[in-house]
């Protein structure tokens, strides 16, 4: 029985995730637009079995991460990602990552961090940014009186209903997935890596 339970233990610490710190870059593979993470010495092609995890990773250009993979690829295998974590962005503090809510009987925005704590936005956020309800973003900015008020902020990924459309029809988004400035006092949208 002990060597059963020793056995069981190598295979449980052997699929652990691993974790590799590094920049997301974005590059080009023909017509379409990879990201890659560039770990010191190595860069790695990015990539995951959910679409809308793809989607967060090309959107990402620019930014420090932890990506959480079943294994350190070898070879020009793709790197299998499991998940993130945003360590740092080009310039200003960490942001925070949540997603866009509407406060019921209210068209009030929300924004719901990954830990689940609410935060109301401002009134110009809802005539701008009411139609991405259930996307997933980073915001750069600071509270006051209860209040989030963003100061920078990029779609990491689009609302449920929205990720079967084409985005050539929204005009929201550059073709790295920062977004565009509208309008408004004090609202700088985050700008991608490109390179």
């Amino acid at each position: 029985m002990i060597p059963q339970l020793a056995c069981w233990m190598l295979l449980a610490a052997a699929s652990e995730p691993i974790q590799v710190d590094g920049t997301v870059r974005l590059t080009k593979a023909g017509p379409e637009v990879e990201s890659v993470l560039v770990a010191g010495e190595r860069t790695f092609v990015l990539s995951a079995y959910d679409p809308g995890l793809n989607e967060e990773l090309r959107r990402l250009g620019g930014t420090r991460v932890r990506i959480r993979t079943p294994e350190v690829p070898r070879g020009e295998t793709p790197m299998r990602v499991l998940g993130y974590q945003i360590l740092g962005v080009s310039d200003g503090p960490l942001p925070r990552v949540g997603t866009l809510a509407r406060m019921a009987g209210s068209r009030e925005l929300l924004f719901v961090s990954e830990r689940g704590i609410a935060r109301r936005l401002p009134s110009s956020w809802s005539r701008k940014m009411g139609r991405l309800i259930g996307a997933k973003l980073w915001i750069q900015g600071e509270v006051r009186d209860g209040m989030l008020r963003p100061s920078r902020f990029r779609l990491l990924r689009s609302p449920p209903d929205r990720r079967a459309r084409k985005r050539s029809d929204e005009g929201a988004e550059s073709e790295n997935g920062a977004v565009r400035r509208r309008s408004g006092p004090g609202l700088r949208p985050a700008r991608g890596d490109e390179r």
